[in-house]
């Protein structure tokens, strides 16, 4: 199995050749919004991801992180075949949202395949400190810019504790 490569959302958004960006959050989450280009690739349908993130809540972590297994390990064969037929041989990054570990699931099971796999996460953190640092190198964040900011990474953490 090939070592997975993590990247920086800067080192993403600089790069020049062509790779394929696929999001293993579920269909809901990408729907909600996704990163542009991005291709919807769950690891966890809809479904599943509550499943899990209430085991989460009541049993913890490691019970969690095993029921995921026992969800997704049985898709694991046909997660590969539709990844060949979709990309071939394209270099692949993947990436999910907050904690990383969909994307590095996925980044290893599609390596352990032969695909050039890379991961970048967690997105959402990547995402708020690379605004800020864009909004002060070009001097435009304001009290009211920083405020929308916050608003936005407050309803992201609500959300991630209810669900």
């Amino acid at each position: 199995m090939r070592t997975l490569q993590q990247i920086d959302i800067e080192t993403y958004s600089k790069r020049t050749e062509h790779v394929c960006l696929l999001d293993a959050r579920s269909e809901a989450e990408f729907l909600k919004g996704h990163i542009p280009g991005a291709v919807s690739f769950p690891l966890l349908n809809n479904q599943e991801r509550v499943l899990v993130g209430t085991c989460y809540k009541t049993k913890g972590s490691f019970e969690a992180v095993v029921l995921g297994y026992e969800l997704v390990a049985p898709k694991f064969a046909k997660m590969i075949k539709n990844a060949h037929m979709a990309f071939g041989k394209n270099k692949l990054i993947i990436h999910c949202w907050r904690g990383g570990l969909r994307s590095q699931i996925l980044g290893n099971l599609l390596s352990s395949a032969g695909f050039e796999v890379s991961i970048k996460h967690p997105i959402l953190n990547q995402l708020s400190s690379h605004l800020i640092d864009i909004l002060v190198n070009f001097n435009v964040l304001n009290l009211w810019t920083f405020f929308e900011l916050g608003v936005f990474l407050l309803k992201e953490l609500v959300t991630f504790t209810a669900n």
